[in-house]
């Protein structure tokens, strides 16, 4: 993947509720740059050298987010979410997505969207919310 800076539509991304939080996720996220990649941290002493990911969060075993779970993209003039393998999946907007799932990715709406890292009951979810600049 090539990075691109990104300038319009702004994308914000917060925590949806407290868990998600615990787990590292900063109050506030904007996106200067896509891909935007999140996935689980890596338990243990020391970077993760083989971690691409721009948000790590912890987790507990039995893991809901996978070390490269998703990413934020842009494809052509789509922002679109992108499952990246995970085990459990990815949810945006309702919709799954993922290995075991019809789709691997889905597009981002303008205005708010909800995206939940692993299954349906993960506490690990966001807001996302795509404004015009």
């Amino acid at each position: 993947f090539r990075r691109v800076l990104f300038r319009s539509p702004k994308i914000t991304v917060t925590p949806a509720n407290p868990s998600t939080r615990k787990a590292g996720s900063p109050e506030q996220v904007v996106l200067d740059r896509l891909p935007f990649r999140i996935g689980r941290r890596q338990s243990g002493e020391g970077a993760d050298i083989l971690s691409a990911n721009d948000l790590s969060l912890r987790d507990n075993y039995p893991y809901q987010i996978s070390r490269n779970h998703c990413s934020i993209e842009r494809t052509g003039s789509e922002l679109i979410v992108r499952d990246r393998g995970s085990t459990l999946g990815t949810i945006l907007n309702g919709q799954s997505m993922g290995t075991e799932s019809e789709h691997m990715a889905l597009p981002l709406q303008p205005g708010a969207n909800k995206l939940t890292l692993g299954g349906e009951d993960s506490t690990f979810q966001f807001n996302v919310q795509v404004e015009a600049a």
